[in-house]
């Protein structure tokens, strides 16, 4: 479970700002392969999707292209 929260809070942690460029808002839609190791060492590989809605963005977490869990995240700030 605390690696499904903390790969929502990488993903939408995820900062959109070029060279010399003025900070704009973040776009966290779409879809990302997470992988990583949990702290026993152990592996883990799930795909997240992020999608709007309304004010707020529901994240799916899929294992082997199987539904696991579902969640809401808000945005603030624009980076």
């Amino acid at each position: 479970m605390k690696k499904l929260i903390v790969g929502a809070v990488l993903a939408l942690a995820i900062v959109a700002v070029g060279v010399g460029a003025a900070p704009r808002p973040v776009d966290p839609i779409g879809s990302y392969a997470c992988t990583g190791k949990n702290p026993d060492g152990r592996p883990y590989d799930f795909d997240l999707t992020i999608a709007r809605r309304g004010d707020s963005y529901e994240l799916a977490w899929l294992v082997r292209g199987q539904p696991l869990m579902v969640g809401i995240g808000l945005l603030e700030g624009s980076t």
